[in-house]
Parts: structure tokens; sequence; C-alpha cells
């Protein structure tokens, strides 16, 4: 399986049950959204990290739980 990636960045999510990856940040959040249900918010490991390559640059940064929570409930 390949991922393509446009403008050198994607996203990663991470669930109790595995992780995914996704090309775009409105993919990774519907993601999350479909699967919170099955979500323990106080003891479930979860993550939603934005990687960007830039010739040999490498970012790696764990969106804010701020902003998830803000994209979540579609105020954003």
């Amino acid at each position: 399986m390949a991922l393509e990636v446009q403008d050198g960045t994607f996203y990663m999510v991470q669930l109790p049950d595995g992780k995914t990856l996704h090309q775009s940040e409105d993919e990774a959040i519907e993601y999350l959204r479909d699967r919170a249900e099955d979500v323990d918010p106080e003891t479930d490991d979860v993550n939603v990290v934005r990687v960007s390559v830039e010739n040999e640059d490498w970012t790696v940064a764990e969106m804010s739980w701020q902003n998830i929570a803000l994209r979540l409930m579609g105020g954003e």
C-alpha cells in the first residue's frame, strides 16, 4: 500500500487499536471522529501527528487537543 503525499505533509492518527496515515488534516480528524465512540479519553492513548517533509528536513508535531476538539466539534 502506498500513500501519496501532497505538499510533503501527511498525518498519523494513533488510536488504541493501531496507527493510520492520512493525506490531509481533514481526513485524519474525520477518521478520529468516526472512531471516537470506541475511545476511552481517561485511559486510551490517542494522538494526531503532522509530519512535514521539505528536502531532507522532517518536522513531526503533535496536534494540540484544543485544536482537535475544535475540529471535532466543527468549530474550525
